[in-house]
């Protein structure tokens, strides 16, 4: 093992956080550690202050429990040889950085330089989720839209390649399941087909989309206006929407109907549809069936009323 071999460490962004180096590999848990590397890995090269830190990764116990984490973060690189205070992670004088003796190759930049040269077909593979997966918090998913518009952007391009085809509609799936145009283009190149216009009132297409941390819908109320952003769910939905997508979204606000606490206002597209497939169902029948099966069951038909 060379010494340039022994100071690399590949780190996968898109979808679980991975970390790879000649000892082996090690995937994030739900430990709350993995957050101060994640906001660390996407911010390459800088230092952080441990104000920005508090701001952006809030907990409770102030300095000591930033230490607390650290040491957490730095046991649960331990396999890859990463851990202690000249491992990967360096902290002093109330500053956080990653240890610069390390070369450190993400997916994220490995992306981005294939499309600064025009090999969109080789980035394509890399899209494996969404960037930085379930990770909380505005900051990550600001990041998150952004690179969701980068990999629109591709899709867009290599949707008259028919031999990507098949790889750009998982990539999709996994990268923008709430954007149906995109995905109704799809499934009409797989069929051979040119993609279908947007039907005149295609207002049950609207979709649910995060931005500067808050949830908006999109709506389109004909093929000839354009789309318009509104503010449309409730603040204690946000939290489901950034870490879940659009389904756990869906699933949140189907408990809080079987458990009658939904709180929200009448004119919420949203809302409109699950109470729409909630009537389907029968309410009589949607109380007697168990919290699981019954959330199971109006996602899928309010998926299916919102166009997904």
């Amino acid at each position: 093992m060379t010494a340039t071999n022994k100071y690399l460490v590949r780190v996968t962004l898109f979808g679980p956080l991975t970390l790879e180096n000649h000892l082996g590999t090690v995937t994030e848990t739900n430990a709350q550690p993995w957050l101060l590397l994640k906001y660390l890995l996407a911010h390459p090269g800088r230092d952080i202050p441990q104000t920005e830190l508090d701001a952006a990764l809030p907990i409770k116990g102030g300095a000591n429990a930033a230490r607390v984490r650290l040491s957490r973060l730095r046991d649960l690189l331990a396999p890859l040889g990463l851990e202690g205070k000249s491992g990967l992670v360096q902290a002093a004088g109330g500053v956080y950085r990653l240890n610069p003796r390390y070369t450190i190759e993400t997916d994220a930049a490995r992306i981005t330089d294939l499309l600064a040269r025009g090999r969109g077909e080789e980035a394509l593979p890399l899209f494996r989720g969404p960037y930085l997966g379930k990770t909380p918090g505005p900051w990550a998913a600001r990041l998150r839209l952004d690179w969701q518009r980068t990999f629109l952007a591709l899709a867009r391009d290599l949707m008259a390649r028919p031999d990507l085809l098949p790889l750009l509609t998982q990539q999709a799936q996994a990268m923008a399941p709430e954007y149906t145009s995109l995905h109704r283009d799809l499934r009409a190149r797989l069929e051979g087909d040119r993609p279908a216009p947007a039907p005149r009132d295609h207002a049950i297409l609207s979709k649910l989309i995060i931005q500067e941390g808050e949830v908006f819908s999109v709506t389109a109320p004909s093929d000839r206006r354009p789309l318009q952003y509104e503010k449309r769910a409730e603040p204690d939905w946000t939290r489901a929407f950034q870490e879940k997508g659009l389904h756990g979204l869906l699933t949140e606000v189907a408990r809080q109907i079987h458990r009658g606490t939904l709180r929200t206002r009448a004119d919420s597209k949203l809302t409109r549809a699950l109470r729409k497939a909630l009537h389907t169902v029968g309410l009589e029948a949607f109380q007697a069936m168990g919290e699981e099966e019954a959330v199971k069951i109006l996602v899928r038909l309010a998926e299916e009323t919102l166009g997904q």
